[in-house]
């Protein structure tokens, strides 16, 4: 533990005056640049050091005392916390990528094109429904940056934005990838189609490894790749 207790006699000038621009020098997380005292003790980490830092102008050591304690109590149910939800999303993280690969290893998955679509997304949906939100629909493999270049993140559910409906004008639409949950906005004039059944069961699949289900909410959410032109 870095101990820091500094003498104010050693901050007073030859008339005896603490003088008030060194007293944050001498604890930076006590003093404001003005000398002001902001309290009269710190304890943290010190990550340069691997080691707790403590500040103070206490000359009670009972009382320095019990405050590290409370300290150390508090941040071991801190980190524990932080530990468990950790563990909760690598748990998450697992099941993703055991997703992904399984459909990769059972279904042998290829490149998805227009022959994977049910129509277009400017056609009215046979069944009925006024707009395409809740579809799986396709976007060409070309238009993923390189990093997501892979048949499974073709698959997108779009949820709402004007661009879920077909005769609408705009075409935002906003929804998430199958392939992870993570959410994002895509032009309508970038998707090849609505996914047929085949390709919506696949998606389903997909889903299946981190909601349970295509009903599942996707919680994360990341910029939008740029679509390549």
């Amino acid at each position: 533990m870095i101990f820091i207790n500094k003498q104010l006699d050693n901050l007073k000038d030859e008339n005896g005056i603490v003088q008030v621009n060194k007293m944050q020098n001498a604890y930076p997380h006590l003093y404001d640049e003005k000398g002001k005292e902001l309290c009269d003790f710190y304890v943290g980490y010190d990550d340069a050091n691997e080691n707790l830092l403590v500040e103070t102008t206490l000359n009670d050591a009972k009382a320095i005392d019990q405050k590290v304690s409370e300290f150390i109590r508090d941040q071991k149910k801190y980190l524990k916390d932080c530990k468990q939800e950790l563990q909760k999303d690598l748990i998450v993280c697992d099941k993703r990528i055991k997703a992904i690969n399984a459909v990769l290893a059972d279904k042998g998955l290829s490149e998805f094109t227009k022959a994977d679509c049910c129509r277009t997304m400017y056609e009215a949906p046979a069944d009925g429904a006024l707009d395409n939100s809740g579809k799986v629909c396709i976007i060409p493999l070309d238009k993923l940056s390189e990093k997501y270049r892979k048949p499974e993140y073709q698959l997108f559910r779009v949820q709402s934005g004007f661009g879920v409906t077909p005769s609408a004008s705009g075409n935002a639409c906003y929804g998430y990838f199958c392939a992870d949950g993570e959410r994002c906005r895509w032009e309508r004039y970038n998707f090849l189609g609505v996914a047929n059944a085949e390709a919506e069961k696949i998606a389903e699949e997909l889903e299946a490894g981190w909601t349970g289900g295509a009903s599942g909410c996707a919680e994360k959410e990341r910029e939008p790749d740029e679509p390549e032109m």
